[in-house]
């Protein structure tokens, strides 16, 4: 019979020996998870590479093609810029010969029996129109609607913001959704397009066009509108004036408000239910401004709103002008 203490020894070794043999199978269980996490790891980072990659070819393609429809537009000669008279008129003379300047008029020459060609006419019709090109220094543009049209019915409208990449016809859905995910060729592209807010009629102006655009990276559609933030942009008097055309009307437009603000305090009204609510909107504007541009807008001036997102999408940039039909 076996003593207690030997019964204890046995029951010592044998806990021992079951205690090796879990180690070890410990041992082995951690070595082969550490290997399968090793491996699991380098599957999540090898694939978030070319996911990433893959974003980044993606993004370029769709920047690419983006700039290849412009540059059909340019190309095609759809926007032809319009320049002040007198330059219009010096370089007519000075190509032709057809042209003299006289009391700030084309004349015919005696010898030229042909009429003044229509695209002259159409310079001559806008230059007289008013005089705020001249006093503010701002191009404007004859802009082709019907052969834009036929490749996008849904344009209503062209803008050009000076020294910014902001350039673009504009179109309109019939919602706020379609165009943030679709180019000016309706092919889907997340850069979107410069867009109108779909409440608005175009032929019935109301009294503030809000017009938006993605703020991309590479400063297409409205990546550059951040510009507008800087003092060695908002202080050029040159800055002052934009570009803005619809089917029907050209503006030079005035602004007189620019800033950045959070996303949740924003509120864009595109009509106004009376004079008073109308002209404290803009006193709100005025205050929001980060610089005194000195414009006078009254209670019977329409307002263009450029409007774009910005830190991550928490906040928002926007720019304000007064239209002036020329």
């Amino acid at each position: 019979m076996m003593s207690s203490s030997q019964n204890l020894h046995e029951l010592y070794n044998n806990f021992v020996n079951l205690s090796n043999i879990y180690y070890f199978d410990i041992i082995v269980l951690v070595t082969f998870m550490k290997k399968k996490f090793l491996i699991i790891i380098k599957v999540i980072v090898l694939f978030l590479m070319l996911y990433f990659l893959a974003s980044i070819i993606i993004w370029h393609v769709e920047n690419t093609k983006n700039q290849s429809i412009m540059d059909s537009i340019h190309n095609d000669n759809i926007v032809s810029p319009v320049l002040p008279q007198n330059q219009q008129l010096l370089d007519l003379e000075e190509e032709s010969g057809d042209y003299s300047i006289e009391s700030g008029e084309i004349l015919e020459q005696s010898n030229i029996e042909e009429p003044v060609i229509s695209l002259e006419d159409q310079i001559k019709e806008y230059s007289q129109k008013s005089d705020i090109q001249n006093e503010s220094n701002a191009p404007t543009y004859i802009i082709n609607f019907e052969a834009l049209q036929n490749i996008n019915p849904d344009t209503i409208g062209w803008v050009k913001v000076a020294n910014t990449n902001i350039d673009y016809p504009i179109v309109k859905s019939s919602d706020n959704d379609f165009y943030l995910t679709h180019n000016f060729l309706k092919e889907k592209n997340s850069a979107g397009w410069v867009f109108a807010d779909y409440r608005m009629d175009f032929h019935n102006p109301c009294k503030n066009f809000v017009i938006y655009g993605h703020n991309r990276r590479n400063n297409s559609m409205f990546g550059s509108l951040d510009k507008i933030l800087h003092s060695s942009w908002y202080e050029k008097n040159e800055n002052k004036y934009l570009f803005f055309a619809t089917l029907d009307n050209n503006y030079i437009a005035e602004i007189f408000s620019i800033y950045k603000i959070k996303a949740d305090e924003l509120s864009i009204p595109i009509e106004f239910k009376n004079v008073d609510e109308f002209s404290n909107y803009i006193n709100t504007l005025n205050n929001k401004s980060i610089y005194n541009f000195n414009t006078s807008v009254s209670s019977t001036d329409n307002i263009v709103t450029l409007y774009t997102c910005d830190d991550d999408n928490s906040y928002r940039i926007l720019l304000h002008a007064k239209l002036i039909e020329i």
